[in-house]
């Protein structure tokens, strides 16, 4: 194709698209220029040197090649004509601020659930809208984020916030393991949840009203499938199970209410006066007094034995005579 190809075009001032190393290999052998499109359907991330760009999606790709080849398409070039030149760009849905090219030598940076929360310099990636009853959604993709897959080290930072407690046990170190093999050595994990045992410890002083408030913040707003949260977190689990799981430099910050989070930089002193504001301001202007937990992790450059890493920690969660045999049904959720 390569050779048929090169008598009718310059093959250097050519783009070889491909999602995997093969293709890449095999546009570098013929001189053009690579373009590894990094998506769920991309098998292994070619070696560094081959590559020329990389983008995150199709929509990465369109606008790369856009940009590539400012003599024929000069000028300013706006939606209405972009649709009526490209098919993909009508089909999409999507305005040209929400594509995003990721070249050699910059950061792929994943927001996953993003919910209504779009982050400008992320790939911002959530379930498909017809999973969502309540949110309207903005991100530049739409996937179940249990099935998403990128090639391992390949991505610098991934961020989620009141995701992981949506999985279950098992489910949520199986997706911690593949995060972690997507993360580059040095690569950064932030997740935020529920801050359980803050809440709990709340919920023992708290009123009626403010005890349903917990509860739903523990237990999910179950409008949706995905609604319901599976797993409890808190900083000495998060400190238990990411170090188990290689990651280094772990940090917590906690916040008592909606204000601290807000103005970070003064949390200690926020967490207590912010809940110390009467509940009629938050009804007024939004906000609340629920607990969260956020951690940030380093991904180390150590090799990790993720299935007994996996296994040790899911036997914490036996209790009394429970024995192998129901630790084995974990192991099999979680992939083992």
């Amino acid at each position: 194709m390569l050779l048929q190809a090169a008598r009718d075009l310059d093959l250097k001032q050519s783009l070889f698209v491909g999602d995997s190393d093969k293709d890449v290999i095999a546009g570098k052998v013929a001189d053009c220029r690579t373009v590894f499109v990094c998506s769920e359907f991309s098998a292994q991330e070619p070696a560094r040197g081959t590559l020329d760009h990389v983008v995150a999606d199709l929509w990465g790709r369109v606008r790369l090649l856009l940009q590539a080849s400012p003599e024929r398409y000069s000028g300013p070039c706006d939606l209405r004509e972009r649709n009526a030149r490209f098919p993909l760009y009508r089909e999409s849905k999507q305005s040209d601020t929400t594509i995003h090219t990721f070249m050699a030598n910059e950061k792929v940076r994943l927001h996953l659930g993003c919910g209504e929360k779009y982050l400008s310099g992320y790939i911002n990636i959530d379930y498909p809208a017809d999973q969502h009853t309540v949110m309207h959604v903005k991100a530049d993709r739409y996937v179940d984020l249990r099935t998403l897959s990128y090639p391992d080290n390949s991505v610098d930072e991934i961020r989620s916030h009141h995701v992981f407690e949506h999985f279950n046990r098992a489910e949520a170190l199986k997706i911690l393991a593949r995060w972690r093999r997507w993360l580059k050595t040095g690569g950064v994990l932030f997740i935020e949840t529920p801050d359980f045992e803050a809440s709990a410890s709340k919920f023992l002083r708290a009123g009626q009203k403010s005890q349903f408030e917990l509860g739903r913040h523990i237990f999910g707003s179950q409008e949706a499938k995905w609604a319901d949260h599976f797993d409890f977190w808190y900083a000495g689990k998060f400190h238990y199970v990411l170090s188990r799981f290689g990651f280094t430099k772990i940090s917590i910050r906690r916040f008592q209410n909606v204000i601290s989070q807000r103005f970070r930089q003064f949390r200690f002193i926020l967490n207590i006066a912010g809940n110390l504001v009467p509940r009629r301001f938050f009804k007024m202007y939004g906000g609340h007094t629920l607990p969260n937990i956020e951690v940030r992790a380093i991904k180390g450059d150590h090799t990790i034995d993720e299935r007994a890493a996996t296994q040790e920690i899911l036997s914490q969660y036996l209790v009394g005579r429970e024995n192998e045999h129901l630790l084995n049904v974990w192991m099999k959720d979680a992939g083992f």
